[in-house]
Order: structure tokens, then C-alpha cells, then sequence
């Protein structure tokens, strides 16, 4: 398994010095993809570095798109590993079954979304998982108050009423309060809530950020104008 750009030149290094040597026949590559915008770009002769035979030069080399100079060179020509992955790995897999469909549109693949749907037969999106005894609130030790099925309103009141509390707002049931847990960039919809941040507090809801990374200077400004 290659996890992201870091190792997705393994599927192609399997397939050009062992496969072809008639090594690991049997062995099979898969490229987990966590985030498409980080690809892995280096100018075109880092090839050369690579001991690879020239006729897989065009499975890495790439012309990007414009909107995508910030991950890759400036100049518009680069090797990319992740694309070398994407061709060459015998499957492909994501972290959710949303963000496999997203990386094939325009808008989410970062330039390799025509790749994407030319392979789309060996692409998964295979739902990140959690731990059920850590993350339940039966046992949660860092909530308020635990609860079950039975007793989750009053459970998740005082929850609630907790979080405002350690963020320094009126505790008020009535108010909505809306979480958000992630990391604070483009890619986890953090531009969304931010555009809609003024509606939703007009109509006297909050909001609770958690995550590392993304824009601070513009969640800074958004507090600055919608005080509380």
C-alpha cells in the first residue's frame, strides 16, 4: 500500500524493475489517496534520478493546470508521482466514497480528474473508521456528562451547556450551536461555513471550531466581525 505522493512511486517501480524481470508476478499494488492536492511535483529531470527505463517517463510527466501552482512548479512542466501512482497502481482507494466521486470532477481532482475517471474501475472509497469504545459517549471521559440512548437529551443538554460555558457565551438551550471538527481548510468545507457564518449568526446560532491548520487570519477576522 503507498499512501499518498510520499510512496506512490512504488506501484511503478513494482511494475518497471520487478514485474518486468518476471519478480513478484503476483504482487499488487494499491494507492491510497488522503489528499489529491498534494501531488508530488519535482522538475522534469528528477527523472533521470529515478533508474527507470524512459518509456515510463509518461506515466509521471505532467503539464498542470494553472490553479495548481501552488502544489507544483511554476513553469507548468514537472514529474508527478502521484499521477505515476494513479497509472500504475493496481487499485486505488480513498478515504470516504465522497471524496473518491470528488476527485473525479474538475472541481476536486487538481488536474487529475480526467486520469481518475478514465481508471474509475479500480477506484474505492473506503470510509475512515473509529474506535466505538473511545468515541462513545456512554464512556467518553472528557464530556460533561455521559449518556446512552436513553438519556441523551439531557446528556447532550449538558454537554452543550459545557462547551458554552468554557467559551465564555451565555448558556442558553435555545440557541443552536453547530461544531465543526476538522482540519480548517478549503478541502473539509471550512470556506463554506465561513461564507455562511454571518447567516447562521443572525438567526443567534454559534459556532465551535476544532482543527489544525487552515485560515486562521480569516476565522480571526470573522470573530473580529461577528463578536460571540
Amino acid at each position: 500500500v503507498a499512501n499518498d505522493w510520499h510512496t506512490a512511486l512504488i506501484p511503478t517501480v513494482l511494475a518497471a524493475k520487478y514485474r518486468s524481470a518476471g519478480v513478484y508476478l503476483g504482487a499488487r499494488s494499491v494507492l491510497a489517496i488522503h489528499n489529491l492536492f498534494h501531488q508530488g511535483c519535482f522538475p522534469p529531470d528528477t527523472f533521470n534520478q529515478l533508474g527507470l527505463d524512459g518509456r515510463w517517463y509518461n506515466s509521471m510527466g505532467w503539464q498542470f493546470m494553472e490553479r495548481a501552482h501552488m502544489a507544483c512548479y511554476s513553469y507548468g512542466h514537472a514529474v508527478n508521482y502521484m499521477k505515476a501512482g494513479l497509472v500504475n497502481a493496481d487499485r486505488v482507494v480513498t478515504v470516504s466514497p465522497g471524496y473518491a466521486y470528488e476527485i473525479a470532477t474538475p472541481e476536486g481532482g487538481w488536474g487529475m480528474d480526467g486520469i481518475i475517471r478514465e481508471r474509475q474501475y479500480v477506484l474505492n472509497g473506503i470510509l475512515n473508521g473509529i474506535e466505538p469504545s473511545e468515541w462513545s459517549p456512554q464512556e467518553d471521559v472528557h464530556i460533561a456528562q455521559n449518556y446512552d440512548e436513553d438519556t441523551f437529551e439531557e446528556g447532550k443538554a449538558a454537554c452543550k451547556a459545557a462547551l458554552q460555558e468554557s467559551m465564555g457565551l451565555p448558556v442558553r438551550p435555545e440557541v443552536p450551536l453547530i461544531g465543526f471538527v476538522g482540519r480548517l481548510d478549503d478541502q473539509k468545507g471550512a470556506d463554506l461555513i465561513l461564507g455562511a457564518m454571518e447567516w447562521l449568526t443572525g438567526r443567534a446560532g454559534r459556532a465551535a471550531w476544532h482543527g489544525p491548520q487552515g485560515p486562521r487570519g480569516r476565522l480571526q477576522v470573522g470573530r473580529e466581525q461577528l463578536p460571540g
